[in-house]
């Protein structure tokens, strides 16, 4: 993933494969592809007091916990925000246990759909919609499922277009003031390749594709 530089504004692994909602008709960036059970359904983009917080109902993946690793790959959904803790708290829809956990937004992946851009090995996909069921750290690319794929691909976060109203993790900047900072995608400039996202602070930033996680 490259550290990219950003400009301010003024103003203030398991990966359980699920029918894509953009292949079903469904507003892409929702996250109606993926099931919680009879829980109310909340797009990914829903908008929050606080920009970037993941808003409850969210479908979600759990990754690079190193103390409880045992917990990376499990799926289930925000059911709130612990202000004083910074965390998340997520409910999961498998039958280990704990059934809930404090979270920090670094170890959640947002299952979301996005836009893919910019593939050279696979121009055909270009424009097509895919939902991103991982995201490695390591490796720094997403785990997506494309319409009607037999399989999943691996796409640095570049190649994929998160959906205005996208909460999402600022990663990678060059000097780091921003990065690990929630944000909210305000819009998006396809011809510079950048988003324009208000972090926690209610600062508007632009960003490259890359430096903002879903």
């Amino acid at each position: 993933m490259n550290g990219g530089g950003f400009s301010t504004m003024s103003g203030g692994n398991g990966c359980r494969a699920r029918t894509s909602g953009a292949c079903r008709g469904v507003r892409p960036g929702s996250s109606a592809g993926f099931r919680r059970g009879d829980r109310e359904r909340t797009p990914a983009g829903s908008r929050q007091a606080q920009p970037g917080l993941l808003a409850s109902g969210t479908p979600v993946i759990v990754r690079d916990l190193e103390k409880a690793s045992e917990h990376n790959g499990r799926t289930g959904h925000v059911v709130g925000w612990d202000q004083s803790q910074s965390r998340f708290r997520v409910e999961f829809e498998d039958d280990a246990q704990p059934s809930q956990l404090s979270l920090r937004r670094q170890n959640l992946t947002q299952l979301c759909s996005a836009e893919i851009q910019g593939l050279e090995g696979k121009p055909e996909l270009n424009g097509s919609w895919a939902e991103i069921v991982q995201y490695d750290s390591k490796k720094g690319r997403y785990t997506v499922l494309t319409c009607g794929g037999s399989s999943a691909l691996g796409l640095q976060p570049g190649n994929c277009i998160l959906p205005e109203g996208t909460s999402v993790l600022v990663n990678g900047l060059v000097g780091g003031r921003f990065n690990g900072q929630m944000a909210q995608i305000v819009s998006i400039d396809r011809a510079a390749r950048r988003y324009t996202v208000q972090c926690q602070d209610g600062q508007l930033i632009k960003i490259k594709y890359d430096n903002a996680l879903c």
